[in-house]
């Protein structure tokens, strides 16, 4: 019988350090669990009450910028913390290293997540990059990444933010309305968080903290239009994939033709490659969709994984969705 106890003792005891470890290691997930506690008492006590809407908001927030980072660099460096406040002013600023969103009321809660949503993407999104992207790209990025997060919700959030947010912008906005109509299509193509937002983000860590200029702000402008002619591309007709200024180098390889590695191998891709290095660019996106392409990709990554230039920094997985399921392999340059 004492045996049994043991047994079970350590059992529970090692759930229970798992857990932690869990929680630790997951703190949204953390985060979730206690607004489910709170919910339960919420009825009981205003205190609660409040607490349940925080922990709620917070947790889908942070387990959103956790997946969006999961797919790229940390683009979303700061977790969210919310806090209440008795005046109509809304808050939003970076205090020790967290986004604290100050919400002044609580009873409907799609209009609060969306308002911590807003507050939270258009402070926490590339916060070190913002100032040297264009307006427009910049706001269009904060639209479809809002939006992104709001697509999850079943209780009214993204037709609330469509209809306060979104659409006067839209109305009112011309460049903003274009291009977040082409991040949609990044974004269905899985390039947006890969490609642009990556791009954008090593922006800001190239130039920070010198002061933006008109110039800079272009160069975002011509990333954002190379890539918007790249998805817009008819069969057939040729576009460069690749950008070449001051301070954004970088071209993308698509591996979508089997019968090019049939007819020639992988050499026109490592040609293209080494071509891009004479160059000096130094960022390479691979990109392919489907089996046969996706080993190919990773036969031409292998190639470069002992390269003095650049070096392989990392390989995500692009769902599938309408298309099949695909590969991005990011190289960039080799830090000696």
């Amino acid at each position: 019988m004492m045996e049994w106890v043991l047994l079970i003792s350590w059992v529970i005891i090692g759930v229970l350090v798992f857990l932690l470890a869990y929680m630790l290691k997951n703190p949204e997930k953390a985060e979730g669990i206690a607004a489910l506690l709170s919910r339960i008492f919420a009825s009981r006590s205003l205190r609660f009450d409040k607490a349940y809407v925080a922990l709620d908001i917070q947790s889908k927030l942070n387990d959103f910028s956790k997946t969006v980072n999961s797919e790229t660099v940390d683009i979303m460096p700061y977790p969210a913390k919310i806090e209440w406040v008795k005046t109509m002013n809304r808050q939003t600023l970076i205090e020790n290293n967290e986004i604290v969103i100050k919400l002044n009321g609580h009873n409907e809660q799609k209009k609060n997540l969306v308002y911590a949503t807003v507050a939270y993407v258009t402070s926490g999104l590339l916060p070190y990059s913002r100032q040297y992207i264009d307006e427009s790209i910049m706001k269009s990025c904060d639209l479809v990444v809002t939006a992104k997060l709001l697509r999850k919700e079943k209780r009214g959030a993204l037709e609330f933010f469509f209809d306060e947010f979104l659409s006067p912008i839209m109305k009112d906005q011309p460049e903003v309305k274009k291009y977040t109509g082409l991040m949609v299509r990044l974004d269905n193509h899985g390039l947006l968080t890969r490609i642009l937002l990556r791009e954008l983000w090593d922006v800001g860590r190239r130039l920070y903290p010198r002061a933006p200029t008109r110039s800079i702000k272009q160069e975002t402008v011509d990333l954002v239009e190379m890539l918007g002619r790249l998805v817009e591309k008819r069969k057939g007709v040729d576009i460069s994939p690749t950008i070449e200024t001051e301070n954004v180098k970088m071209s993308i390889m698509l591996i979508a033709r089997p019968e090019v590695v049939a007819s020639y191998g992988i050499d026109p891709y490592l040609n293209y490659i080494n071509k891009c290095l004479e160059r000096g660019i130094y960022t390479i996106h691979i990109l392919a969709r489907g089996p046969i392409n996706i080993s190919v990709a990773k036969v031409v990554a292998q190639h470069y994984e002992n390269s003095m230039k650049i070096e392989k920094i990392e390989e995500t997985k692009i769902p599938g969705n309408k298309a099949s399921e695909g590969v991005h392999i990011l190289f960039k340059e080799r830090i000696r």
